[in-house]
């Protein structure tokens, strides 16, 4: 019987297809004098480099447009991690002003989502709650299926 078993688990693994594994490798967040001063510098991360072990595709950009968006969306992502990281300081007013931020320059941007959650969740706590319930009222319109639409209520006080 245990002979059995292990030929069994030998075929298995000669016959069943390979399994894809995709790993996601963040880049560092911004350090230094840039994530520090007043006005923050949106520049681009550097690409992650991919080793053919972890991906067959190519990190490079297949054309300019592709670069274009690339680096629009991590200066918009670059925003968004100054304002979560002043989330996590529970400065909530610099959170607020950098989503603000963000709705300015990127009013239909990749992460718009993102940016109604943290503002709404940062205008709760300021003690904002009419303006976070209405936000939270525009977020729901404009995002029926969203993720974050439990965060989204749960930082939204009741009436």
């Amino acid at each position: 019987m245990l002979l059995g078993g292990v030929g069994g688990a030998a075929l298995y693994g000669a016959i069943r297809p390979p399994t894809v594994q995709i790993v996601y490798v963040d880049r560092p967040l911004l350090v230094g004098t840039a994530a520090q001063s007043a006005e923050p510098s949106l520049e681009p991360a550097p690409a992650p480099t991919w080793s053919p072990t972890v991906s067959r595709l190519s990190a490079k950009p297949a054309n300019s447009s592709l670069r274009d968006r690339g680096s629009e969306l991590a200066r918009e992502r670059a925003l968004l991690d100054l304002a979560r990281k002043s989330a996590v300081r529970s400065d909530a007013a610099q959170a607020l002003v950098l989503a603000e931020q963000h709705r300015a320059e990127f009013p239909h941007g990749h992460l718009a989502e993102e940016r109604e959650a943290m503002a709404i969740r940062a205008l709760s706590a300021l003690g904002r709650s009419d303006e976070a319930r209405e936000r939270t009222q525009a977020f729901h319109a404009a995002y029926p299926n969203s993720f974050l639409a439990g965060v989204v209520d749960s930082a939204v006080p009741s009436p």
